[in-house]
């Protein structure tokens, strides 16, 4: 199983993006609050799933410090990149998705606390890399590099 792990986790992200994008494009005004709601809740879900997975393969695969200072960097940046464009801060009717949504919102505040020009500039020429297609890639690479 581990000779197809790399093309398993590509078909996961695939599903995920898949879902992300019809959720998206959901024109039902009734449920839209629930389906956004749940469209957060799968989107803080993957980053966290992913997190995980990304320090097991750090700890199991023995590389140097370097490369784990990268990893780390490129994992905080994804975060920051999704939090900047992060765009559902309405209440919902669960506290603990209240409490993320905060972090999020806070994260962007702090970064971007009035300047919504800047903010979009940087959206559209910087923050766009670091998205969760990235982050997938670079983990699908060490997956493959892990089991040869």
């Amino acid at each position: 199983m581990t000779d197809r792990s790399g093309i398993l986790y590509l078909l996961a992200y695939f599903l995920f993006y898949k879902f992300i994008k019809f959720v998206k494009n959901t024109k039902n005004s009734k449920n839209k609050s629930a389906l956004e709601d749940i469209k957060s809740i799968c989107e803080i879900t993957y980053f966290i799933i992913n997190s995980f997975i990304i320090t097991y393969i750090m700890d199991d695969g023995k590389y140097q410090i370097s490369t784990i200072v990268i990893l780390f960097t490129i994992l905080l940046l994804t975060y920051l990149s999704y939090a900047i464009k992060f765009n559902n801060y309405s209440d919902s009717n669960d506290n603990k998705l209240n409490d993320w949504k905060y972090v999020l919102k806070t994260t962007c505040d702090t970064m971007y606390p009035s300047d919504d020009k800047t903010k979009k500039y940087h959206i559209n020429k910087f923050w766009k890399v670091f998205d969760f297609s990235t982050l997938s890639f670079i983990i699908f690479l060490l997956i493959n590099r892990t089991r040869s």
